[in-house]
């Protein structure tokens, strides 16, 4: 599990593959919503993991995100990563 860090603070950030197919389920239109989701609920899944209660919301990312816009880079550089172990290409290729 990582750690991305927003407005300074730190926040858990597991994108298992239970997370990444709740937020398919939701039939999300844009990739812009499906990163979002992915994002909001890969934080709540650390939290969780780290026996936290789940308190992220998609209202809250936006906040923190409007304040600390480069943190969206870090957000999408670990959904990529959590992607490669939990279940993308790389994992079901066989490598």
């Amino acid at each position: 599990m990582k750690h991305i860090e927003i407005n300074g603070k730190e926040y858990p950030f597991k994108a298992s593959y239970s997370v990444i197919r709740k937020v398919m389920a939701l039939g999300l239109k844009t990739e812009l919503d499906q990163a979002h989701y992915l994002c909001v609920e890969a934080i709540n899944k650390g939290l969780k993991l780290e026996g936290k209660e789940a308190t992220m919301t998609g209202e809250k990312l936006d906040d923190l995100l409007d304040d600390d816009p480069s943190a969206m880079s870090r957000l999408m550089g670990a959904l990529e990563d959590d992607q490669k172990t939990e279940g993308g290409s790389q994992e079901v290729e066989g490598k």
